[in-house]
């Protein structure tokens, strides 16, 4: 795969800054960035592309719990490094777990935008938001810090 010019990197974050400020629905935002992405970057979206069609064929996420099915218990740090429990966490209501790649990835700093645009909506039933990222705790504060997200630890 041909590596990415700094001409074309920076297109790509001119692209993700357009998208991220673009009216529309989340959905909308992430079809504008792939776009744009395939336009800039062919062989890496074609790479993409090809290993998403593999996951799909192999079964990917459909053992995963649906919205509203139970999920399996876990403990995992936060970013300071306190272990933190799915059964504490449901102590204090409902929790919607949110799986996150990394800080450098743009689809997740979209995703995570739209989370917080829906938290006075997840608090007013009560609700908490939990995510999940496997970066060191240094890159998941990174994360936090750089998308305002209160909810990320």
């Amino acid at each position: 795969m041909n590596a990415l010019s700094p001409a074309d990197a920076e297109r790509l974050r001119q692209a993700f800054q357009r998208c991220r400020d673009m009216e529309g629905t989340l959905g909308e935002q992430l079809e504008a960035y792939a776009a744009a992405g395939r336009e800039i970057f062919p062989a890496y979206s074609e790479a993409v592309d090809r290993l998403a069609e593999r996951i799909h064929e192999n079964g990917g996420g459909e053992n995963a719990p649906r919205p509203g099915e139970a999920m399996p218990p876990f403990m995992l740090p936060d970013e300071t490094g306190r272990l933190v429990g799915l059964p504490s966490l449901l102590a204090d209501g409902p929790v919607a777990v949110m799986f996150f790649r990394g800080h450098w990835c743009p689809y997740c700093r979209l995703n995570v935008r739209a989370v917080i645009e829906a938290m006075d909506r997840i608090k007013a039933v009560g609700g908490q938001v939990v995510a999940i990222m496997p970066e060191t705790q240094a890159f998941a504060g990174k994360f936090k810090t750089d998308s305002g997200a209160s909810f990320l630890s």
